[in-house]
């Protein structure tokens, strides 16, 4: 009886509107599994949702590619806001996010900006510059991604920029501030103009600080550097946006183009 029942699952597998249906969606039951947790929680765990860390989110790609498939807007754009809350996950695979971020823009204006901005910033301080196959699902973001990649190195070139944005070492600690400060910054300069070895890491890591002392501590002097840098990256994004959010996309492109 077994076998009969396989092979009429068989048979009616290969009838022409479940045939189709089977090519036009390519989620499977665990992304459906996966998609009732979230709309139909347990009650004990209302509020709360999977976890993602580094690593991650290419996990997420098929549950994601459900929502679509299954018509569900808002079910996507709640799963790549709350992927995307752990700022480390979306600077391992920004061009995943840049493609999710899309989903936001219309139901989540705050989001989708906080979002773009991510992974404007893990482009901006990887090491490497953009393969194709980090921009080739994102045309019309990857002029934008190199102006601000170019942008954000051209503030290294001011090395006293950098100093009046880094903390300075407490003098009741630190004998050296200057030297401690100097090194730090030649250790960043020295990251944005070689990006190997690790060429996939970021500009803060690792730092060959030997010229610091050993009370200085690196994310301290770091912290407000970064800030100024994302700051920075913010302005100059909301700039682009306005010379060219109001523009037909081929006279945008245009423009674009010829800013450089």
């Amino acid at each position: 009886m077994l076998n009969n029942l396989e092979e009429e699952a068989v048979c009616h597998s290969q009838d022409p509107p479940i045939f189709r249906a089977k090519q036009m969606i390519r989620s499977g039951p665990d992304d459906f599994r996966t998609l009732c947790r979230i709309m139909y929680p347990d009650p004990s765990d209302i509020g709360a949702f999977p976890h993602a860390e580094p690593g991650q989110a290419n996990s997420w790609k098929s549950t994601i590619l459900a929502t679509s498939e299954f018509n569900m807007p808002s079910i996507r754009a709640y799963i790549v806001a709350q992927l995307a809350q752990n700022e480390a996950v979306v600077s391992e695979v920004p061009e995943v996010f840049l493609e999710w971020a899309m989903d936001l823009k219309e139901r989540e204006a705050k989001r989708y900006q906080e979002l773009m901005s991510k992974c404007y910033r893990a482009y901006a301080f990887r090491r490497r510059p953009p393969s194709y196959s980090d921009v080739k699902n994102v045309p019309i973001e990857a002029h934008n991604i190199m102006l601000v990649r170019e942008h954000v190195r051209s503030i290294f070139i001011d090395r006293t920029v950098l100093r009046s944005w880094m903390s300075i070492p407490s003098p009741t600690s630190c004998t050296q501030p200057s030297i401690c400060q100097d090194s730090l910054i030649e250790a960043l300069v020295h990251n944005v103009a070689n990006p190997s070895p690790g060429p996939d890491k970021f500009i803060f890591e690792p730092l060959n600080t030997n010229g610091m002392c050993g009370t200085c501590h690196v994310p301290d002097l770091l912290k407000p550097v970064k800030q100024k840098l994302n700051l920075e990256i913010d302005r100059y994004l909301e700039g682009l946006n306005f010379v060219y959010e109001d523009l037909p996309p081929s006279r945008a492109w245009l423009l674009q183009s010829r800013a450089r």
